[in-house]
Parts: C-alpha cells; sequence; structure tokens
C-alpha cells in the first residue's frame, strides 16, 4: 500500500510505511501518491469543465438571440 518492495521491513527509506509514520514520496508510487495525484487531476478536470458551462451557456444565449432576429 506503501510502496515498499520490501514485505518484510515496516519502514522503507524511499516510501516510509506502516512503521514509520510517513506514506509516499518522490520516488514512490504509494496509494497516497497516487490519491494526490488523482485529487489533482479531479481539481483541474472540474476547473475545465466549468470553463466549457460557461462558454456553452454564452454560446446557447447568442444562438437563441439570433433566432428570434
Amino acid at each position: 500500500m506503501c510502496g515498499s518492495e520490501q514485505d518484510d521491513d515496516p519502514c522503507d527509506g524511499i516510501c516510509g510505511g506502516a512503521g514509520c509514520g510517513k506514506c509516499g514520496g518522490t520516488s514512490c508510487h504509494s496509494a497516497v501518491d497516487n490519491a494526490s495525484i488523482a485529487l489533482d487531476w479531479s481539481q483541474k478536470s472540474e476547473i475545465i469543465l466549468l470553463e466549457k458551462d460557461a462558454a456553452v451557456t454564452t454560446l446557447l444565449e447568442e444562438v437563441s438571440l439570433c433566432h428570434f432576429l
């Protein structure tokens, strides 16, 4: 779970683990690191989707106005 490749060591020097109070790190691919990356991507995606939604709403309003002219 913490990315340690050593099953018998509760604290990996790179990734940490249950035995040393930290999980994750620069060269580690732990559940904590993966969750952090997924959260970052989802937050960036939310911003993009909100921007796209605003653009579509504006375009729809402009098309609606042209239809009645």
